[in-house]
């Protein structure tokens, strides 16, 4: 099963890692896979910590439970597919978190268009009291 992952990640990642050049350099693949790791957790912080900081200085708590819910559940989807793999599936079929990566996506597209619709009936409330 290890191997078969190391096999999908070479052919995903073809075109720009070679595990064949860093083994010539004595880096196995439990290295390689925690440097990728570490690399992908540093660069996920810096790109999300300003779209967080920004989020809390609106005040958008729907977006932001939104954004922490959304990707717990991937979380936690992903490592329930990894276990059904592991523990008696031959094939590792991610098609069922793509779909569920959709149905987040388009409850993600519901909660905007409810908010910018309370944000228009807010703004014409204020609107029709200030008129009168």
């Amino acid at each position: 099963m290890y191997e078969q992952m190391i096999t999908s990640f070479s052919v995903g990642a073809s075109s720009w890692i070679k595990l064949s050049q860093f083994t010539s350099l004595g880096i196995t693949d439990e290295q390689l896979f925690f440097l990728v790791g570490v690399i992908g957790m540093i660069v996920s912080y810096y790109v999300f910590a300003p779209v967080v900081r920004l989020l809390v200085a609106l005040q958008w708590k729907a977006a932001l439970s939104y954004l922490i819910s959304s990707l717990i559940f991937i979380l936690v989807l992903g490592l329930y597919q990894i276990s059904q793999r592991i523990s008696y599936l031959d094939s590792f079929d991610l098609s069922n978190l793509a779909n569920a990566a959709l149905g987040i996506m388009f409850f993600g597209g519901v909660l905007i268009v409810l908010q910018i619709t309370h944000n228009i009936i807010s703004f014409l409330k204020q609107q029709r009291t200030k008129s009168m």
